[in-house]
């Protein structure tokens, strides 16, 4: 029996061959003759010696299914039954799941399901997601471009070229980098950039600056709502600022301006809203920077953003680089002298408030899905896949290779597979797949709302 390896998101194929048929073996010279259960809308017909059913409906015979659209991802053929043409693939092994056999290469636990006559291996555990925009680790197979969606906790691929073009990356609809060009922020010139809409409130023009497509407003005060926190207050009521088409409008809101927390993100200021915002001398360590103060003493401004990551407003904070300790929003690229490696994966800091609160604050977390080597069994070939996805990114011999993160702080960081010869040769080293794979800070953007 001839097996093939299919790999698609999330799940692993394994498909064997069959076969099937609709006509009566029984020989007849008149309709009369032939005998035998009718599928419903059919009659006999004796057709060049042989029974068989003439049905109304889509067709008569698979030649009338010729010009439908194919739709499965297999080899098949059409078939005519009840009068409805059907789809069949030619290389299937189950009509149920207990037809299907084999090890379940999931990191956990999985089972078998029979789909279109092809068993379909679906890894159990964790929800893949609560929203699209989780499902951005994935890889993006698909032929077409499009978005994620989370249909009951796990993403799927969907081809959409209306919503894909239109400049503007849609991050929480799903979309991504690999899925639309509209999140593809890479850069040689300036002109890469002109196919992407402007996502900040002014006008403005994009630059290329270190390979990545940067949005800059012209000649505007803000380009987010804390840039406008320095500027005088001179409205009669307390509220905070809106950066509107890159120009700073103060708003009275009493809402906002009463919750007890100094909303800086949000254009609070001590001048907007004494109540809420008391005075301070200067910007703490792990805290966002902005124009209204400058970072304490012996803390720099870093932007704590990856290459090819767009940096949003509100990216930098007050770091102490320098100290020989990798604190939050320090990482390999903004202060390789203290993160050489990145963080140390599963350490945990906590933000210490005014008021001897103490709130979780930040984890160092590891590449969340790495590459793993799955050996193919029976003869088919063994690599390295995506741990979460099952997406294959390169062939290797699973008993000689293992992987390690490699050139970290560079633009050639990544996934290797470093491999024993078996001939006792030097050892090899190729790339598996590029990627910042060094643990990273998770950190709560703002600890000190959470200190009242």
């Amino acid at each position: 029996m001839k097996r093939h390896l299919l790999f698609f998101p999330g799940v692993m194929l394994i498909m064997a061959a069959c076969s099937s048929g609709t006509t009566s073996s029984s020989g007849c010279q008149n309709a009369t003759e032939c005998t035998g259960d009718l599928d419903t809308g059919c009659q006999w017909a004796c057709v060049d010696g042989a029974c068989k059913q003439l049905c109304t409906g889509d067709c008569q015979s698979a030649d009338d299914c010729k010009n439908r659209q194919w739709p499965f991802d297999c080899e098949g053929h059409w078939e005519c039954g009840q009068g409805t043409c059907n789809a069949v693939c030619d290389d299937t092994e189950c009509s149920v799941a207990q037809d299907c056999v084999g090890e379940i290469q999931c990191p956990d636990a999985g089972h078998w399901i029979c789909e279109n006559g092809l068993c379909k291996q679906v890894c159990d555990g964790l929800p893949q997601c609560e929203s699209a925009k989780d499902c951005a680790r994935f890889q993006w197979e698909e032929s077409c471009v499009g978005h994620w969606e989370c249909e009951e906790s796990n993403c799927q691929p969907v081809c959409d070229e209306d919503g894909c073009g239109n400049g503007f990356c849609e991050e929480e609809n799903g979309e991504t980098e690999d899925s639309c060009p509209d999140c593809d922020y890479s850069c040689a010139e300036m002109a890469d950039c002109d196919h992407l809409g402007f996502p900040l409130n002014c006008v403005g023009h994009w630059e290329c600056n270190n390979f990545t497509c940067t949005p800059v407003c012209d000649g505007a005060d803000c380009s987010s709502d804390l840039d406008c926190t320095g500027n005088d207050w001179e409205l009669k009521c307390n509220g905070n600022w809106d950066c509107v088409y890159g120009y700073c409008q103060g708003v009275c809101d009493a809402e906002l301006c009463g919750d007890g927390f100094c909303d800086r993100e949000e254009g609070e200021s001590p001048a907007s809203c004494p109540d809420d915002c008391t005075d301070m001398d200067c910007i703490g360590e792990g805290l966002r920077d902005g124009p209204l103060y400058d970072c304490c003493e012996g803390l720099d401004s870093l932007s704590d953003c990856f290459p090819l990551e767009i940096c949003q407003p509100g990216s930098d904070y007050c770091v102490d680089c320098g100290n020989e300790s990798c604190d939050p929003h320090e990482n390999q690229y903004n202060c390789s002298e203290d993160c050489p490696n990145g963080c140390e994966e599963g350490e945990k800091v906590s933000y210490y408030c005014d008021n001897d609160r103490v709130i979780p604050w930040c984890e160092c977390i590891p590449d969340q899905c790495p590459p793993i080597c799955l050996d193919g069994g029976a003869g088919l070939p063994s690599g390295w896949v995506n741990s979460c996805t099952y997406v294959p990114y390169a062939q290797a011999n699973c008993d000689k290779c293992h992987k390690e993160c490699m050139e970290i702080g560079t633009d050639e960081e990544g996934w290797y597979s470093v491999c024993e010869s078996s001939q006792g040769g030097p050892v090899s080293t190729e790339l598996i797949i590029e990627s910042a794979c060094a643990p990273r800070w998770d950190c709560i953007a703002n600890p000190e709302r959470l200190c009242n």
